[in-house]
């Protein structure tokens, strides 16, 4: 499980301070070989991480096929190979889901004013808690005049945690269009979420000549306008952190020729540092964004404020006419006098303003087309398994229309009651009408036969905003007990005392409850590189929780009324591992390789610049990148250079090692199962 242990650790951050729709991991992740990573955006039903995977596999042949060839999970293997699994065969014609119930639209102002022959009038108004835009359109800029970034009022209420505006803006003849939208909170904390809040607003957009030196100011004021709770949707990055110097964007101007980034920073020991050829890509496909070519800035232009914060402004000589994401990067700071500092500041947005829709206002740029179900999609549940680890499917979608999904799925109860449950999604790139589905329970399944309903979405992609139909399916199925194991085996390694209370097993899969004395009071947790190897199946771990741990306040886990920790001080933690028993008498050895303390929200500084000194002499050219925006934050590596046959993962146990953020042990457990 390469990477896994740096997995842990942002998730450790990101189940802290990142909101639930927010995936950072594929483009961290993609860093450390310098690629940019495909964006997903994922279902979140529980407060743990739901996955939604893409698998690579080998083609297939012919109609019958093991679940296993679907999940390269050696659990699932052996029921295959044990004939545990239901061929169930059943086939619907997917519902149409009916549409929502849409937002209350937009103001329509509609107001206009003449400023140097030029005619501008503010179209809509839309105010939301999280993030506000208005749209316009102008006339008679001619001879280089230009429109600058707006800036909004609210009357008696004072924004907070700005996160960055964009102006996008489009020619069609001799009229322009445009959208502003700026990510802060406008609330009224007294009545915040007990009635609604209404406010004035002023807004003020600058007209420029064509040196970008300030003619005039168009300004408009809209009394008593609804702020309304949301939903509003985000992701794009607001400040980044490399090298110990954090660098914003603060706003975006997108147009039909040119882009126009606002980058500000406090410069390091006050010297006279300036940006040094920052690049952006554009694509009309937020997937793609990475592959496209980077332009470089034709012009920077540096200015001051009275924080003492440098800002420059970058143009590019490219326009945004028609995208839907920008990436915009900066790679290294440099003096007058020749000083450099490098470092890897990245700016993702995959949410232009042109793209953006507001209710009841068409966006500048057109949506990529979806598609419409077809009248004759039918949806097969194939095969079905189920023990009280998780209920797995296999999906087979037949419409003569190309690129449709399970997008999601649910499990209800015989009553319809929909089950909590964490949702896993597996397609094969060679046989992309096929889906496997893996539902994982809030709490253990009842052991027995299950009666009740699955509900498969099927949408254009990935995740439950793009399901168009439904299809259902009724459900009895056995579900497998557990063999329940309890060694009390303690085995002591590098003065840390480890116990290993209990064992449960299904046919796929294995929990493990251990119980340790933390080497200090950090947030120690069982490294990824744990093993568990039952007969001839060996794996690594697929889940890990956090069930004891008195100094964090964790108690005893309330989904688990069976349990009770066997220990007073310390902590207990379930590991999960895709392995299960095969019903007969066998061994199974449990490793420990080390335990790994979890990258805390922010490494100090003056940490990371010792490590990344040490690594250096080593050959080793590596940061820590963290960086916020409108939709969360979170951190992770970027490795510059390295020893030629190095891997990056060795390269991040070096990094974590230097920390001081790994125990190494082994603690190795040995049981004998009599199923």
């Amino acid at each position: 499980m390469k990477d896994e242990s740096i997995r842990k650790s942002l998730e450790s951050i990101a189940q802290r301070n990142i909101p639930e729709n927010t995936n950072l991991w594929p483009r961290l992740a993609a860093r450390l070989e310098r690629r940019e990573a495909v964006p997903m955006h994922l279902k979140w039903k529980l407060v743990w991480t739901i996955l939604l995977v893409l698998l690579g596999l080998s083609a297939l042949t012919g109609v019958a096929y093991a679940f296993y060839h679907y999940f390269n999970d050696a659990g699932l293997q052996s029921v295959s190979d044990a004939g545990l699994i239901s061929t169930v065969n059943a086939t619907a014609q997917p519902s149409l889901l009916p549409t929502a119930t849409p937002p209350e639209p937009v103001t329509v102002i509609g107001n206009s004013q003449t400023l140097e022959g030029v005619n501008l009038t503010l179209e809509w108004v839309y105010l939301m808690d999280g993030q506000q835009a208005f749209g316009l359109s102008a006339g008679g800029l001619q001879g280089g005049k230009t429109l600058g970034m707006p800036v909004m009022g609210f009357g008696r209420l004072i924004p907070i945690q700005y996160r960055g505006a964009g102006l996008a803006l489009k020619d069609d003849s001799l009229l322009i269009t445009g959208t502003y939208v700026v990510n802060q909170i406008v609330r009224d904390e007294a009545t915040f979420e007990k009635a609604d809040t209404r406010t004035d607003v002023s807004i003020a957009i600058p007209l420029l000549d064509a040196n970008g030196q300030v003619l005039n100011t168009f300004r408009f004021e809209i009394k008593d306008e609804l702020i309304h709770s949301g939903p509003f949707s985000g992701g794009n990055s607001y400040s980044t952190r490399a090298n110990g110097l954090e660098i914003s964007l603060d706003w975006l101007l997108l147009g039909s020729k040119t882009i126009q980034a606002h980058l500000c920073f406090t410069p390091p020991d006050g010297k006279d540092w300036r940006l040094v050829d920052p690049t952006i890509q554009v694509a009309a496909d937020p997937n793609q964004v990475g592959a496209t070519t980077q332009v470089s800035a034709s012009q920077l232009t540096t200015l001051t404020n009275g924080n003492g914060r440098r800002c420059q402004q970058a143009t590019f000589p490219n326009g945004a006419q028609g995208a839907q994401a920008l990436l915009l990067r900066a790679g290294e700071l440099a003096t007058p006098s020749g000083e450099s500092l490098k470092g890897d500041w990245q700016f993702s947005w995959n949410q232009l303003p042109g793209r953006m829709q507001f209710p009841g206002i068409a966006p500048l740029e057109p949506p990529i087309g979806s598609q419409e179900i077809g009248n004759d999609m039918t949806v097969t549940l194939e095969k079905a398994y189920a023990d009280i680890n998780r209920m797995v499917f296999v999906i087979f979608i037949k419409n003569p229309q190309e690129g449709f999904v399970v997008s999601s799925a649910t499990l209800k109860d015989a009553s319809g009651t929909e089950l909590n449950t964490g949702l896993g999604i597996n397609s094969v790139p060679d046989d992309p009408t096929r889906f496997t589905v893996e539902l994982y329970p809030d709490s253990e399944f009842a052991a027995g036969q299950f009666k009740g309903q699955l509900a498969v979405a099927i949408g254009s992609q990935f995740g439950s905003s793009s399901a168009q139909a439904e299809a259902d399916f009724s459900l009895d199925l056995m579900v497998y007990p557990a063999i329940v194991i309890e060694p009390m085996q303690t085995v002591t390694a590098n003065g840390v005392e480890m116990l290993l209370q209990r064992i449960k097993l299904t046919p796929s899969f294995t929990q493990v409850y251990l119980c340790y004395q933390k080497p200090s009071s950090a947030d120690w947790m069982v490294g990824a590189t744990a093993s568990l190897q039952i007969g001839e199946d060996r794996t690594n771990p697929g889940s890990y929780s956090l069930i004891y741990d008195p100094e964090v306040g964790a108690g005893l886990n309330s989904s688990e009324p069976d349990w009770s920790a066997p220990v007073t001080t310390g902590r207990c933690v379930k590991l999960g591992f895709p392995v299960g028993h095969h019903n007969q008498s066998e061994s199974m050895t449990l490793t420990i390789t080390r335990l790994e303390q979890s990258v805390p929200e922010v490494i100090p500084d003056d940490q990371l610049q010792a490590v990344r000194q040490k690594l250096l002499a080593q050959g080793i050219d590596m940061d820590w990148v963290t960086s916020s925006g409108n939709g969360g934050g979170g951190g992770g590596p970027v490795i510059n250079t390295k020893p030629e046959g190095m891997t990056d993962e060795q390269v991040m146990q070096m990094f974590f090692d230097a920390l001081g953020y790994y125990h190494p042990g082994p603690w190795t457990f040995t049981v004998e199962i009599k199923p």
